[in-house]
C-alpha cells in the first residue's frame, strides 16, 4: 500500500471510531452524469465511517465505463458551478479504490491503487430490475458483509450537503428511529422544500406530499429520495420490489411501521433533488393506477372499492373528458393489470 494511502486509511480508522458504519447505496440507470455528481457530493461528506455501493441497473450504455473512469481520476468533475454543493465538493479528489462485481458478487475487476476509504463497490446488473429491485442487489451485498448499522438509500439525481449524513445518523440515534428521512430541497432552488414526507388517503387512493415541518406528526411515510435505514429494517425482508416504479417508499414505510420500527425526518439533513426525469406521463399513470391499487389491497383491502372508484371513475374519466386519451388508457390498463395480478415491469 502506498504511504499516502496508508496515512489516509489510518486517518479514517481513527475518525470512524464511535461512528456507526453506513453503506451509501446509489442506483444508476442510464444516468451516469447525475450519478457522478451525486458521488462527488457523497465523497465530500463530513461523516467519517461509510462505504459506497453503486448498482448499475442494466443500463447497457457507457455508464459503467464512465463511473470507473471517474474512480481513476480520468474524468473532470461532473459538478457544475450552478450546483448547490459546488463550493463544498472536493476539487482535488484522489483516485478511489473499488471492486467491480456482478449480481451474484463474482469479481469482474478491481483497482486497489487509490484511496481505500471510503471504498466503492460497483455492481453490474444485466437486467433492469426496477427501482427497489435494483437497490435490493446492493442490500443483499451489504447484508452478506454484515458490517454495517445503516444503509443510506439515495437517488442518483441528488446532490447532498456535506453534513447531511452526519445529521441523519445523529437524529436516528437520538430519537431511536430505525428509518430516517432528510429534508429534500429543490436542486435549482436551494431553500425551497420539495418534500419531507407524505400522507396516504385510502378513500381517494392517492398520496399527498408534506412540505411543512409542523405537519410531520401526521405523516404516513417519509420521502424515498434519501432514506437512512437501520439493519433492523431488513431483518425479515428486503425492499418491496414488486412495484417496479413508484409507490415503493410508501409500502416500505408501512411495512416498517407494522414491524414496530419508528421513523422520522432529520430537518438538518439537506439533500438537493433534481427530479422531473424518468417515465413518460402515460407510463406514470399506468404505474400510479396499478401500484396504488396493489398497495391498498395489500394493507387495507376493505378500502379497495374507494380506490378503484378514484382511479377509474374520477381520474381516468377526467383524462378522457380533457382529451388525454393515452393517459386514460394507461390508467385503465394499470387497473386491469392489477386485477389480473400483473406486477413488475409493464409488459
Amino acid at each position: 500500500m502506498p504511504l499516502e494511502n496508508a496515512f489516509t486509511l489510518a486517518y479514517y480508522t481513527i475518525m470512524s471510531s464511535g461512528h456507526p458504519k453506513v453503506y451509501v447505496l446509489i442506483l444508476n440507470y442510464k444516468g451516469w452524469q447525475d450519478t457522478l455528481e451525486c458521488l462527488e457530493s457523497v465523497y465530500s461528506c463530513s461523516y467519517p465511517n461509510f462505504e459506497v455501493v453503486v448498482i448499475d441497473n442494466g443500463s447497457h450504455d457507457q455508464s459503467l465505463e464512465k463511473i470507473q473512469a471517474w474512480t481513476r481520476g480520468e474524468l473532470e468533475s461532473q459538478t457544475p458551478q450552478s450546483s448547490p454543493v459546488f463550493n463544498s465538493v472536493k476539487k482535488n479528489r484522489s483516485r478511489i479504490s473499488h471492486v467491480f462485481v456482478d449480481e451474484q458478487g463474482a469479481l469482474l475487476g478491481e483497482d486497489s491503487g487509490g484511496d481505500s476509504v471510503p471504498f466503492l463497490t460497483l455492481i453490474k446488473s444485466e437486467t433492469d430490475w426496477g427501482c427497489y429491485g435494483g437497490y435490493n442487489l446492493g442490500i443483499r451485498a451489504c447484508l452478506k458483509k454484515g458490517d454495517f448499522e445503516y444503509l443510506w438509500i439515495l437517488n442518483n439525481d441528488t446532490a447532498v450537503h456535506k453534513d447531511s449524513l452526519t445529521h441523519l445518523v445523529e437524529q436516528a440515534q437520538k430519537n431511536s428511529w430505525g428509518l430516517c428521512g432528510a429534508r429534500i430541497d429543490e436542486y435549482n432552488q436551494p431553500g425551497t422544500i420539495q418534500g419531507l414526507a407524505g400522507r396516504f388517503n385510502p378513500f381517494r387512493g392517492r398520496n399527498t406530499e408534506i412540505k411543512d415541518e409542523a405537519q410531520l406528526n401526521n405523516m404516513d411515510y417519509i420521502t424515498g429520495t434519501a432514506m437512512l435505514a437501520s439493519r433492523q429494517c431488513f431483518s425479515s425482508s428486503l425492499l418491496p420490489d414488486e412495484y417496479f416504479l413508484y409507490f415503493e417508499d410508501v409500502d416500505f414505510c408501512y411495512g416498517v411501521k407494522a414491524a414496530g420500527i419508528r421513523f422520522g425526518v432529520a430537518m438538518e439533513s439537506v439533500v438537493y433533488h433534481k427530479g422531473g426525469k424518468g417515465s413518460s406521463s402515460a407510463e406514470k399513470e399506468y404505474y400510479f393506477a396499478r401500484n396504488i391499487l396493489h398497495f391498498v389491497w395489500k394493507y387495507m383491502p376493505w378500502m379497495l372499492p374507494f380506490s378503484l372508484w378514484y382511479v377509474l371513475v374520477h381520474r381516468a374519466a377526467l383524462k378522457l373528458f380533457t382529451g388525454k386519451f393515452r393517459m386514460a388508457g394507461s390508467l385503465f390498463q394499470g387497473a386491469v393489470d392489477f386485477l389480473r395480478g400483473r406486477l413488475g415491469e409493464r409488459i
